[in-house]
């Protein structure tokens, strides 16, 4: 009795396998493309991260480009009134000479 039941649920058993391994093989496979989900999303993330980054340096560099212009223009005026300094020294000296 025991072995020719045995023999019955055999077949069974046997299909009953199968189904274990696509049930495993699919729980890997979802597994699987959880971690490369979450991969995707930190690559994006690092991503946004490193453009937020080159924006800021950009903005820095801008600024100094606008501070540089400012400290030339400063220079320029500055240089301005030292031309314009020298000239009336010279109107002074011309006066003085003029009414020796």
């Amino acid at each position: 009795m025991w072995p020719s039941a045995q023999a019955c649920l055999r077949p069974a058993v046997e299909q009953h396998e199968p189904w274990q391994a696509l049930q495993h093989a699919a729980g890997r496979r979802r597994r699987r493309q959880r971690q490369q989900q979450q991969q995707h999303k930190h690559q994006q993330q690092q991503q946004q991260q490193q453009q937020e980054q080159q924006q800021q340096q950009q903005q820095q560099q801008q600024q100094q480009q606008q501070q540089q212009q400012q400290q030339q223009q400063q220079q320029q005026q500055q240089q301005q009134q030292q031309q314009q300094q020298q000239q009336q020294q010279q109107q002074q000296q011309q006066q003085q000479q003029q009414q020796l």
